[in-house]
Formats: C-alpha cells, sequence, structure tokens
C-alpha cells in the first residue's frame, strides 16, 4: 500500500512540476488571450483535481510511514510478538484516522485491514511450513498442532482487538470506521477452517498412533486402513493450506469417510471380542484393554451395559452357590477355620465387586433402568456379605477368650505307661496365632488378648521347636541304651525324669522363666548323651575290639617249613610264653577299660553315711575293727568306688531281651530309689560281664586253634 501511494505521489509531483514550468504557462497565457474559456474552464477542473489528489498522495504516504514500524512485524515476527505488536497497531490506526483528511476512508480503511488478514494468513502458512522449507506432511502431528493453536491464537487476538477498538471508539464518540467485517475477516475464516480440518488430520494420525504399540491381534488391519487413509490426502499434489483450493475438502472427505470405516469395524471387533466371554470379570478384562486404547470410537459404555446385564446373572448363580456352601465352604490350604470363611465369602463377592467398581465410573451405564436392577442385586449380596463376615469375626471375638486357659497348661504331658513324654501346645493356640495373622492381612479388628500372644508367637514357638528336637534326642538317647548299661543308666534317666517334673505342672507357656528352663533341659540332654557316647566309645574301641582280637588268636605253632620235633617244641613254647604276656596285657588295658567306665558312673553320685532306712552303708574306720565286728563289716565297702566283690566275679550274667530292654529304655525312674548297694551290684554285674566275655574269647581261641589243628595237622 505505501509503495503504491508513493508512486501515485512521484506521479503527481511530476505533474505539478510541469504545470508550473514556463513552457506550461506561456501555453496557459496564449489560451488566455485567446479567450479559450471552455478549454480554461476544463483546465481549471483538471488543476483542482491533481492538486487534491496530490494532498491526498502525500497525507496518505505521510501517515502510512508513520504505521511502517508497526507494520513490519506482520512479515518477519513469530506469532507470539505479532501478538503482541498488534494493539500498537490498532492504536495508529485510529490515531491516523483522527487525525489524517483523506485516509479515513472506507475504501482506504478496507484495503487497510483486508491487507493485515492476507498478511497475517501468509505469515501463519510461512510460520507452519517453516517458510516453506518443509512439506505440511513432513511436520509431526504434535508439532502441526501446536502451530496451527498459534496461527489460531494471533487471528483470534486480531478479531478481538478489531472489535474492542471499535466499540471503544464508539464509546468515545470518535467517527466510526465504514469499513464491512465480513469483508475483513471472510479470507481468516477461510484459513481458519481449513486449518480445523488439517488439526483434524494430525489429531487422527496421534488418537490412532496408539494402535502401532498393542498387541491386539485382529487391530492390525483397522490401523492398516487409517493409515492408507493418511498416506492418500497427504500424497496430493496442491497446497493444503490454500484455502482457494478446494479439492482438499473433497479429499479430506473421502478420509473422514474411511476412517468411519475403521471405526465401525473396530466397534464390531470388540463387540465380538465381548461376546466370547464367559464371565463378567473376564469381559471386564477385555474391556480394560480397550479402554486403556482412549477411543472414543470404540463405543464401551455399550459393552460395560452387557457386563451390567451379565452381572446380574452371575450375582444370582453366586447366591445359590452361597446357599449351598456357606455351612461348609472350601477353605484353601493352611488357612484357619474362621479366616478361611472370611477369605472365602470375599472371594465370592469380590467376582462381584471388580466389575461393579468400574461399572462405578461409568454413570451413564449406571442411569440406565435395566443397570439399576444389578445395583439393587449388588446392594443386597453385599450385605450378605457383610453379615456372614461380622457373624463370624464376633464369634472368633468369643473364642478368643476361651483359649486364654490353653496357655496355662503345662508344657508337657506324660504316657505313664511308657514315660513318653509329648509337648501339651494345645491346637487352638496355634489356630489363634494363624487366625490373628490372617485378620490383621484381612483389616478386621483384633483383640488385645490376640495381639499380645500373635506379637509374642517367638517366645512361644522357639521354645516348642527347641523342646520338640529335645525330646526326639531323649527318645533316641533311651533307644540307643543297650542291656549292659541299662541298669546302670538308671541314675542317669532318674536326673532326665527329675529335670521334666516341673514342665508337667508348673511350667506354663506364659513362665517367664520358660526359655531359661527349655535350655537348662536341652542341656542336661545333652550332657547325658555326651556321657552315653564316650561309655559306648570306650567299650567298643577299649573292650570290644580287644575281645575280638582274642577270640581271632591261633593259639598253634605252624612253621613255614618242616623243623625237627624239639625244635618245634621249643618253638611252641615260645609262642605260648609270647601269647601269654599278650594275653595279660590285654586284660589289663580291658579290666582298666572297665574300671574306667565304672569309675565314670561312680563320679556322679555321692552317698550320705546311711541309707534311706538308717542302715551303715560304708565300712568302720580300722581303728575301730575287733575280733567281733571284723567278719560283718567285712561285707561293707570302704567307699564308694570299692565296688569288688570277689564271690560275684564269676557270676552269669543274664541281658534283658528286647521286650524287656524296650519296657526299661522307656520306664518312669523319677521314683525309684538308686543306693549304694544298688550301684555295687550294678558296677559288679558290669564287671562280671566283661570277665566272663573274656573267658569267652579265651574259650573262642582255644576252639579255633583245635579246629586248625584237626583240620590241618591230623
Amino acid at each position: 500500500m505505501l509503495v503504491n501511494w508513493r508512486q501515485m505521489l512521484a506521479k503527481l509531483t511530476s505533474i505539478t512540476e510541469f504545470v508550473t514550468s514556463r513552457a506550461f504557462n506561456n501555453h496557459k497565457d496564449c489560451l488566455t488571450l485567446s479567450r479559450s474559456s471552455k478549454l480554461l474552464n476544463r483546465w481549471d477542473k483538471i488543476d483542482n483535481q491533481v492538486t487534491l489528489a496530490l494532498n491526498e498522495a502525500k497525507d496518505n504516504v505521510r501517515f502510512i510511514s508513520s504505521l511502517q514500524k508497526f507494520w513490519d512485524p506482520l512479515y518477519r515476527s513469530s506469532p507470539d510478538e505479532i501478538i503482541s505488536s498488534l494493539p500498537g497497531l490498532m492504536v495508529a490506526i485510529r490515531n491516523v484516522c483522527k487525525t489524517a483528511h483523506y485516509f479515513n476512508t472506507s475504501v482506504n480503511l478496507t484495503g487497510l485491514m483486508v491487507k493485515i488478514s492476507n498478511q497475517l494468513t501468509i505469515t501463519s502458512k510461512n510460520y507452519i511450513t517453516d517458510n516453506e522449507h518443509q512439506s505440511l506432511w513432513e511436520i509431526s502431528s504434535n508439532e502441526i498442532i501446536e502451530k496451527i493453536e498459534k496461527c489460531r491464537d494471533v487471528m483470534d487476538h486480531f478479531k478481538n482487538i478489531y472489535i474492542n477498538t471499535v466499540e471503544e471508539m464508539k464509546n468515545s464518540n470518535e467517527r466510526p470506521w465504514t469499513v464491512s467485517s465480513v469483508y475483513i475477516f471472510t479470507c481468516l475464516e477461510k484459513f481458519l477452517h481449513r486449518l480445523e480440518k488439517i488439526k483434524c488430520i494430525a489429531n487422527t494420525e496421534i488418537i490412532y498412533s496408539i494402535l502401532d504399540r498393542i498387541l491386539i491381534s485382529g487391530m492390525e488391519k483397522f490401523n492398516t486402513m487409517i493409515k492408507a487413509a493418511r498416506i492418500t490426502i497427504s500424497s496430493k499434489l496442491y497446497d493444503p493450506l490454500n484455502y482457494r483450493i478446494e479439492t482438499f475438502d473433497t479429499d479430506f472427505e473421502k478420509f473422514v469417510k474411511e476412517v468411519e470405516v475403521a471405526e465401525v469395524g473396530m466397534q464390531q471387533f470388540v463387540k465380538l471380542l465381548t461376546t466370547e466371554c464367559p464371565t463378567a470379570e473376564s469381559m471386564m478384562l477385555v474391556l480394560k484393554r480397550f479402554e486403556a486404547l482412549h477411543l472414543e470410537c470404540l463405543c464401551l459404555d455399550r459393552r460395560y451395559f452387557k457386563v451390567a446385564e451379565m452381572l446380574e446373572k452371575e450375582m444370582l448363580l453366586l447366591k445359590d452357590v452361597y446357599n449351598e456352601e456357606r455351612g461348609n465352604p472350601f477353605i484353601p490350604r493352611n488357612l484357619p477355620p474362621v479366616a478361611g470363611r472370611i477369605v472365602w465369602i470375599r472371594s465370592i463377592f469380590k467376582k462381584i465387586d471388580l466389575p461393579m467398581q468400574a461399572l462405578k465410573l461409568r454413570h451413564c451405564v449406571l442411569a440406565h433402568k435395566k443397570a439399576q436392577r444389578t445395583v439393587r442385586y449388588y446392594n443386597y449380596m453385599n450385605g450378605i456379605v457383610c453379615h456372614y463376615e461380622m457373624a463370624y469375626h464376633k464369634a472368633w471375638f468369643d473364642y478368643v477368650e476361651e483359649v486364654r486357659c490353653a496357655l496355662n497348661a503345662p508344657i508337657l504331658t506324660i504316657n505313664k505307661d511308657e514315660a513318653l513324654y509329648a509337648i501339651n501346645l494345645d491346637r487352638s493356640i496355634l489356630q489363634l496365632i494363624s487366625e490373628t495373622e490372617w485378620m490383621w492381612k484381612l483389616h478386621l479388628e483384633v483383640p488385645n488378648m490376640a495381639s499380645t500372644v500373635a506379637y509374642c508367637k517367638d517366645r512361644i514357638f522357639h521354645p516348642f521347636n527347641t523342646l520338640k528336637l529335645t525330646l526326639q534326642r531323649l527318645d533316641r538317647l533311651r533307644s540307643s541304651l543297650t542291656p549292659v548299661f541299662i541298669n546302670i543308666m538308671r541314675f542317669r534317666l532318674q536326673e532326665i525324669s527329675v529335670m521334666l517334673k516341673p514342665s508337667l505342672s508348673s511350667v506354663t507357656w506364659i513362665s517367664k522363666n520358660l526359655e531359661d528352663y527349655v535350655e537348662k533341659v536341652c542341656l542336661k540332654i545333652q550332657e547325658v548323651e555326651i556321657f552315653i557316647g564316650l561309655i559306648l566309645d570306650i567299650e567298643e574301641l577299649r573292650i570290644m575290639q580287644e575281645i575280638y582280637n582274642i577270640s581271632e588268636f591261633l593259639y598253634i605253632y605252624v612253621p613255614d617249613e618242616p623243623v625237627s620235633s624239639y625244635q618245634f617244641v621249643e618253638e611252641s613254647n615260645k609262642l605260648r610264653a609270647k601269647i601269654e604276656r599278650v594275653l595279660e596285657k590285654k586284660s589289663i588295658c580291658m579290666e582298666r577299660a572297665v574300671i574306667d567306665i565304672i569309675n565314670m558312673f561312680i563320679d556322679l553320685l555321692d552317698f550320705e553315711q546311711s541309707d534311706s532306712k538308717g542302715r551303715r552303708v560304708f565300712q568302720l574306720p580300722a581303728e575301730k575293727l575287733n575280733d567281733t565286728n571284723w567278719r560283718t563289716e567285712g561285707f561293707l565297702p570302704i567307699d564308694k568306688w570299692d565296688f569288688i566283690q570277689f564271690h560275684k566275679i564269676y557270676r552269669t550274667i543274664y541281658l534283658a531281651p528286647d521286650d524287656v530292654l524296650k519296657t526299661l529304655q522307656f520306664r518312669n525312674y523319677e521314683n525309684i530309689r538308686y543306693e549304694l548297694h544298688h550301684l555295687r551290684n550294678d558296677c559288679m554285674d558290669l564287671f562280671s560281664y566283661y570277665n566272663s566275655k573274656i573267658i569267652l574269647a579265651l574259650v573262642a581261641g582255644s576252639k579255633r586253634s583245635l579246629d586248625f589243628v584237626r583240620q590241618n595237622i591230623l
């Protein structure tokens, strides 16, 4: 516009300069002298018109030049800068219209406003395509939408500023602009309408781009259809930003129809998948997958209405299941009874609660008349579940008080016939702890007593497990006792029985010294285990092994080559002397081993000077012996280690058979009286037993030697 007026000003200035020249004045003087009035009148009119046009051109050039600095941002600035420059531009135009004599015309103002509108359109095109360095379809969809929104903000801002300026002029009684707003904004509206269509294409591409990232079999063909429609419209050669090209509108309608076909296909696909679901919960899982796509075209509300109908049928079936199984429900493994029943009833309710929670988010579905019936059934089932759960929970509350007495029971019981110990931990205590832990998991209220027991369960379970292992060790210990040691081990078994006696009466599961007591019992049994193990090792290595070696001796001299009778007799005598020394040495070693074993038992016992009947058990001192009492005192031991009774050395010892041995091993020795004469008899029996064993070994060696002579010499 400024260039146009400058060109017109140059033309009119040249005409004015010609009119003021000498040649033109001479010609005008000639016309005056010739009295050519018609030509002079015509010239005066032309001269006035040229003067007015020259003044208008000067005025417009001056005022339009003053708008130049407000006009320039429309050509070179970004949308944000254009928005900030538009208020100044409108104020400048308003001021020009106030002071200009020729510019404030309908034609000039309309041309200026249309020019601004066109320039905004051109600037928006250049901004979107990066000054035509990029094709529209090469730009990402998100970027296209972002740029279109900024362009819309610019044009809306321009329209708002224009309307506000007109209103301000009207309110301030200024001369209004005689401009048609329809003529000004028609191009903007068409351009914005074209941008909306392009934005719709970009939005469609963004919305359905999720189909590239999902793994739902069957959705690939719909993704292919939408991509094909996008490729078709983007392959056209015309400029889609040119709103004067109407071919784009036809192609856009085809694009929309193809997308609609794909959307209808997806709706039918979802309907087919949900039809195959047997339960409301499985249908809900399918719909959740499609709901995550955030595709409004799927019309999932219709499918959720089908979920509501199916849920109603399932609630009727679950009601029948509840009525049939509530008396004896299926309780999962390792669950206590009450918690198992609560888990069972909650599992039934969960089957209808999960779909209902999803339906609650669909207000339009629940507002339907048929869905209201499903809601009523749901509330009815919810009441049944709550009543069932509260009834069993209250019953468990009352049961907890009964379990308190079980904690005051002794920790062990005994079978008096066989003296078998058993742990006396009532199953109700274990059940109480398990129920309490499950009640915490189920977020239900728990009594204080049950909470205390559950929190202190380690104080019960640790002694329980320790005591269980200890009793197993005790049973193995008693089973390992041989007939040889069963009698002399009675006082050791008595020690264990006495140690376990408090656990049968006074020591309970809530005793303060429970852990210390169990530890003492464990140490005592461990001590006896080590003791009997040491005894059996001595017997095996120092006695039985030597007895076996004696029984394998060969008392016959067997030369490697023929020898004379004299030499044979001499070598036999040497062998006999050697065997005598060996047998004497082994006999002494075995005797010491037996005495060591006996002393190990004796060391553990201490006796008073008189027995339970008041009789003296030890011999009088030597200075008190005389001719009248020495024979009687000779039967009494000097001390507890004096157990040898020579008249009993070669006595035959009969060992207990297996059935009697079993009875002796598991007998209760708590009340026996083990006195000195019992110890002497048991020690003497042990000594006599191994003495007879040595004799039998010698006999076995002699027999073996005689058999060798009979088989190899005779």
